[in-house]
């Protein structure tokens, strides 16, 4: 494969960066009222309000070392946006849930992020929106 062919393979993920950069500007804007660094507010974004995670669960889901997820989440319970509790099958697993602060920083989070979308989306069809829909939910499966 020459590097002609190879530039042209990576076009959707190119794409897909660009998109994912103008994604990561708006999660900037949303986390600064909340004071959180992006990397807090997508936690605190792909944590469910009625669900708790296990640290590797969680560590799974961001893509990143276990070692920086408890960082990360020492910094986010000292500051009352999720709480740590026990596993009842097994103690020596720690569950993390949004506490109220944190799920009502979730949902401010999510409408920002929202209203960016709305834009973005705007050049679209609601036919095309749909599609798009389909086609991340299988490459996100």
């Amino acid at each position: 494969m020459n590097a002609v062919t190879s530039t042209k393979d990576t076009t959707i993920y190119r794409q897909l960066i660009a998109l994912m950069m103008r994604a990561k500007r708006h999660m900037f804007i949303a986390c600064e009222s909340g004071q959180l660094t992006p990397v807090q507010g997508m936690l605190l974004v792909v944590l469910e309000e009625s669900d708790s995670k296990t640290m590797n669960e969680l560590s799974n889901m961001m893509g990143c070392d276990a070692s920086n997820i408890t960082g990360l989440i020492d910094r986010l319970e000292a500051n009352g946006y999720i709480e740590r509790t026990a596993d009842a099958a097994d103690r020596r697993v720690k569950k993390i849930k949004l506490s109220k602060k944190g799920c009502d920083c979730r949902c401010s989070l999510l409408n920002t992020l929202a209203e960016a979308e709305s834009v973005d989306m705007s050049r679209l069809s609601k036919e095309e929106i749909e599609t798009l829909k389909k086609i991340f939910s299988k490459l996100s499966t």
